[in-house]
């Protein structure tokens, strides 16, 4: 009965240390590391490059993401939307459509409409970059 009893406790302690170590692992994390994957899921570098930096290439002359002016609310407006008119497609699905963007739709956008991306985000993966 002592051995079952110590044996329950010291799981028991186990079990405790280990999810309190696995919280201090999460809070621990690196806050960028989501706006990385979500960096490299929507192929970003293609245009910005690696260092976020931007400069040419396909689509035309990407902007500096790291000198950037924008608010974080015109951030994820530009990622949700793109840029009409330029090689800046939009990562949700139905922009334009179902979700208006810029105060226009697709009518009003017209032959500026900007290409749809390769992968669709979801709202909390463009919040992360």
């Amino acid at each position: 009965m002592k051995q079952t009893w110590l044996i329950g406790a010291w799981l028991g302690c186990a079990l405790v240390t280990g999810f309190a170590g696995m919280a201090h692992a999460q809070s621990a994390s690196d806050p960028t590391d989501a706006g990385k994957a979500v960096f490299k899921r929507g192929n970003c570098m293609g245009c910005h490059k690696w260092h976020g930096n931007g400069g040419g290439g396909y689509g035309g002359d990407a902007l500096s993401l790291r000198k950037t002016e924008l608010t974080k609310e015109q951030i994820i407006e530009t990622v949700t939307c793109g840029r009409p008119g330029t090689g800046m497609p939009f990562f949700v699905r139905g922009s334009y459509d179902t979700t208006k963007c810029y105060e226009m739709t697709r009518q009003d956008v017209a032959d500026r409409m900007p290409p749809e991306a390769n992968v669709f985000l979801r709202p909390n993966e463009i919040e992360a970059v």
